[in-house]
């Protein structure tokens, strides 16, 4: 297997400065009381609040969320900060799974990568102020274990991954037709982009329009130079049975063709669409949908092996502790820009 070593641990992801609105102070936060434990393992409140911290200056500072965004209702129970910090525990959750299991992946830290972290971690404590410091709980050994737990992410994840094959991936599977179709609009679009639908005469006009379309695309030897001819502008799609584009409808009746093979009009969200199923295996959309396939089936392989280590895994969160970290009371975002990720590969 291919080992990914960070050279500088994403270094430039916290040398950044950070700048803190200290607006109530920190909450009375306890950087060594633990906030979680996973299995046997006591997880402390200073390296996740370290994280939330972090997360909450990307969020802040490249999506521009607010005191009043942080607020605002996403369900009858629970803020977007309810949302992002659930998140944030989550992930926190795995890496330290991933920590646990590393020997087991032969993703243990080398000496090198805790070098780095260790480098990455002076530098962090170097750029930044006390209030920062204090905020943030951050240290040099938070820090430090807070890069060690992403690179050690990063080395597991890649791994489980590797186990998924692209090879084993089918053309069956991932089979991708191509068809030609025209479409009938039943709808008209102001300015403003507003979508409105016609009714009556007006929408049954358009229906009969692609009926007779239908009928007489089907006799036709050429199905585009057939409706040029009719005044009309015929499209290339390819797609598969599940498939929403141009309509999940017209694709469900186009699978269904043998090949040259004219579905009827058929209606779909925003008006009736005719088409002419001219291949049954597109090469390279098949081969597109290959590679979406192993990149989903790689994520899936990641979250299964997840959901495994927590169903054997007892985790409790000390919620009132946890509450204590509130981004709408406590502002913090990045001075400057991140420096871009490193790595290099080797064997």
């Amino acid at each position: 297997m291919q080992k990914q070593t960070f050279k500088k641990v994403v270094t430039g992801v916290l040398a950044a400065v950070l700048s803190v609105s200290l607006l109530t102070g920190c909450g009375g936060i306890k950087a060594d009381q633990t906030v979680m434990k996973v299995g046997d393992e006591d997880v402390s409140m200073g390296l996740a609040n370290f994280s939330a911290r972090y997360q909450q200056a990307m969020y802040e500072s490249y999506y521009g969320i607010s005191e009043d965004s942080w607020n605002q209702n996403i369900d009858e129970k629970s803020t977007y900060e309810d949302n992002v910090k659930d998140e944030i525990i989550k992930l926190l959750q795995n890496m330290i799974l991933e920590r646990q299991h590393a020997d087991d992946f032969d993703a243990a830290l080398t000496d090198e990568e805790k070098e780095a972290a260790k480098t990455a971690a002076e530098a962090f404590m170097k750029a930044n102020d006390s209030k920062a410091e204090e905020v943030t709980t951050a240290s040099k050994e938070t820090v430090q274990e807070y890069l060690e737990l992403m690179t050690i992410q990063h080395k597991v994840e890649e791994a489980i991954k590797a186990t998924v094959k692209k090879e084993d991936i089918t053309d069956k599977e991932a089979a991708q037709k191509k068809m030609t179709y025209v479409y009938f609009a039943a709808s008209t679009t102001d300015e403003a982009g507003n979508v409105t639908m016609l009714e009556g005469d007006e929408k049954e006009a358009v229906k009969e329009s692609a009926e007779e379309f239908a009928k007489g695309a089907a006799e036709a030897e050429d199905f585009s130079a057939y409706a040029d001819e009719a005044g009309y502008t015929a499209e290339e799609a390819t797609f598969d049975v599940a498939a929403e584009t141009p309509d999940l409808k017209l694709c469900q009746a186009a699978d269904k063709l043998e090949v040259g093979g004219v579905t009827e009009a058929v209606e779909g969200e925003t008006g009736y669409y005719v088409a002419q199923l001219t291949s049954d295996l597109d090469r390279a959309a098949t081969d597109a949908k290959k590679t979406e396939l192993y990149t989903q089936k790689q994520e899936e392989a990641v979250e299964d092996q997840l959901k495994a280590w927590k169903k054997d895994t007892k985790i409790k969160v000390y919620k009132n502790r946890w509450k204590k970290v509130d981004f709408v009371k406590q502002g913090v975002t990045f001075k400057q820009e991140e420096a871009e990720e490193e790595s290099t590969s080797g064997n």
